[in-house]
């Protein structure tokens, strides 16, 4: 079996470019809503309202509104052992050092939104006044010198459950603040109000109740990665068992499927990318967080 295609396989369509190329694609968008005509306007949402760029750092954005780094200094960050002739010195390495390191894979390898091949999120470029830059997220334009915590990929693509995960030692319920009333004006009084923040939504309980009294195929496909690579879920399936909370025969319904979904699947190249924080740094910074000492 061959493994590596000839030379006499490629060609300019074969194999697949990493990158995709969208300054006609920017250009168009920017033409077309400078036009102010309703038509063009149209045609340019239709077009762009999907944010199938892939930032270095693991985000996706619009193109319209995409950043840029140097494209010399992305090529350094992942040719390492080679040295390469900087073009733009006012970037350093040291803003794309902490990108994630599975930015570049293979091409089938990349999400799509809903699981739609003509929605991929592939790494893109674009010419800016003739010089070929890489495109990034709004935040992360021109890079970021931070450390980064990156999570690993998911092996069913970026579509999540609507269900909170139930197999696991807490729940996350949500809870509303308060009903909206009803008015004389309003069309929506069955609307409840919910609050979120960057530390999280603040409308939910955290409890110990489950409710597994609902289908989900996404969720139970998490249950059952779960229970393949964590020894504690699995210890939790018989806990569950012995308190009564769920019965024998589903338990073990949910390992044999767990196996046969996930029992040969190498999960190794959707963790190559992620980063952790240690727990002995955890626990020092949430101490620092409690710390009501002046």
């Amino acid at each position: 079996m061959r493994l590596v295609p000839s030379l006499n396989d490629v060609s300019i369509r074969k194999p697949r470019a990493i990158f995709t190329d969208r300054t006609v694609e920017i250009h168009e968008w920017n033409q077309d809503i400078h036009s102010l005509k309703l038509p063009r306007l149209r045609n340019a949402c239709n077009r762009n309202f999907l944010p199938l760029v892939l930032c270095p750092f693991g985000c996706s954005e619009f193109s319209s509104e995409a950043g840029k780094i140097s494209i010399d200094i992305v090529y350094q960050r992942y040719l390492l052992q080679t040295r390469l002739k900087m073009m733009n010195k006012c970037q350093a390495f040291k803003y794309v050092k902490w990108v994630r390191d599975d930015y570049i894979r293979m091409p089938w390898e990349y999400d799509c939104w809903l699981l739609n091949k003509e929605w991929c999120v592939r790494p893109s470029i674009a010419f800016v006044d003739g010089i070929p830059y890489v495109l990034s997220c709004r935040e992360h334009d021109k890079g970021n010198k931070l450390m980064m915590i990156h999570p690993p990929r998911q092996p069913s693509g970026n579509l999540a459950s609507k269900y909170s995960d139930q197999l696991c030692h807490c729940c996350v319920r949500s809870r509303t603040i308060k009903p909206l009333q009803k008015r004389g004006y309003s069309t929506a009084y069955q609307m409840h109000e919910q609050r979120g923040t960057f530390n999280g939504i603040d409308t939910c309980n955290i409890t110990s109740y489950r409710n597994f009294n609902f289908r989900s195929v996404l969720l139970r496909n998490a249950e059952a990665r779960s229970i393949i690579n964590r020894p504690d879920i699995n210890a939790l399936l018989s806990q569950m068992v012995e308190e009564g909370t769920m019965s024998k025969c589903v338990a073990e319904g949910k390992r044999i499927h767990a196996q046969k979904k996930f029992g040969d699947f190498n999960f190794d190249n959707y963790v190559v990318g992620a980063t952790y924080v240690p727990l002995e740094c955890a626990i020092l910074m949430q101490r620092e967080l409690n710390n009501t000492i002046i």
